[in-house]
């Protein structure tokens, strides 16, 4: 294996181990606070792309438009958009991990944020022009898990529709 391949394969190593840790302790309660900004960047991220591989399918235009989001929204970086873009194929970002980490936002977000976060969820699922069952059903489990009400999610959904129609 060459040098490169080798550091490649450590930091992403390294990388889960760390996403793990961070998992565990956001998971706890009252956590988020001693989490630092990056870390609860990787939160948002691993959210967002739980809804991208949700359909079964990877699609280029979702990966776009999650890394879009990131480096927009939460202003994150060239390495950090690397690693995020790793989540999508992570196994830790499967949806229950998803939904529990939605669970604690209400904690530390206020509806605003959530609803945005929730919003940004559309907009990627709805990104290939397709709404898959499991995109839909995944969303609305964050949602619900995250305190966001039905009908404001389904406010969010024909927004960001209707974005991605103009």
């Amino acid at each position: 294996m060459a040098q490169d391949e080798k550091r490649e394969t450590a930091d992403t190593a390294f990388f889960e181990s760390q996403l793990q840790a961070i998992i565990t302790k956001a998971t706890s309660p009252a956590s988020f606070a001693t989490l630092s900004i990056e870390q609860r960047k990787y939160l948002f991220a691993l959210i967002l792309a739980a809804i991208v591989p949700a359909d079964g399918r990877v699609r280029e235009v979702e990966m776009k438009n999650l890394l879009h989001h990131l480096a927009e929204k939460y202003h994150m970086q060239a390495k950090a958009l690397e690693r995020a873009a790793a989540l999508v194929s992570s196994p830790a970002t499967a949806p229950d991990t998803a939904k529990r980490l939605a669970g604690r936002m209400p904690d530390f977000l206020s509806i605003d944020d959530r609803c945005a976060m929730v919003g940004a969820l559309w907009e990627i699922a709805l990104c290939d022009k397709e709404l898959h069952d499991n995109e839909e059903q995944l969303i609305f489990e964050i949602a619900d898990q995250a305190g966001v009400p039905r009908k404001k999610v389904a406010e969010l959904q024909a927004r960001a529709a209707a974005r991605m129609n103009a």
